[in-house]
């Protein structure tokens, strides 16, 4: 924990009809600009997994003390959003919130 800080990872859903959910891959690829919880600058974004190429069916975004996955459910209308931070349980909430915002904007381009 000294080295890499307070872990901290959690679940939510956030809301989505069908439509947004099929436009969800074409979001964060062009917000590599964006940070992420007020201070983290996105280093990484995944479609498809490092080792072997497949599709994650979502997308994956990263920055240097936090990491967020997002993804259509397959049977509600919602984006599962995964999250983890470095920095504990507050800087969490604010990866969360800033993963559901960006997320949501997709639709929007």
């Amino acid at each position: 924990m000294r080295r890499f800080g307070e872990p901290a990872y959690a679940r939510v859903d956030a809301p989505a009809t069908r439509e947004e959910k099929a436009m969800l891959r074409q979001v964060v690829g062009r917000a590599g600009d964006r940070i992420v919880a007020g201070r983290g600058k996105i280093t990484a974004v995944q479609t498809s997994a490092p080792g072997n190429r497949v599709a994650l069916g979502g997308v994956k975004v990263a920055t240097e003390h936090a990491w967020f996955a997002a993804r259509p459910s397959g049977t509600e209308d919602v984006y599962e959003i995964y999250a983890e931070s470095f920095r504990g349980p507050g800087h969490l909430a604010e990866v969360q919130e800033d993963a559901c915002s960006l997320v949501s904007a997709a639709p929007a381009g």
